[in-house]
């Protein structure tokens, strides 16, 4: 919850850097080619519990988290 940003080879796909209650946020789709690719996530918490999660789905794979080493 409160805020957070991602990146994706340095690309900002998601900016929701404000307080606000806990929420799911999504990025236009993206394509990725095969190799290796960076992944970066920003967040701050206001108060309370801090929590945060990345997930990511394809045609062929449903929402889940994103391990921590994805090949």
């Amino acid at each position: 919850d409160d805020a957070g940003r991602l990146y994706v080879d340095e690309e900002l796909l998601v900016d929701s850097w404000l307080l606000q209650p806990p929420a799911t946020h999504a990025s236009q789709p993206v394509h990725l080619t095969p190799g290796e690719h960076t992944f970066r996530v920003e967040y701050f918490q206001g108060q309370m519990a801090a929590s945060v999660r990345l997930s990511w789905s394809s045609k062929s794979i449903p929402k889940e988290p994103v391990p921590v080493c994805a090949r």
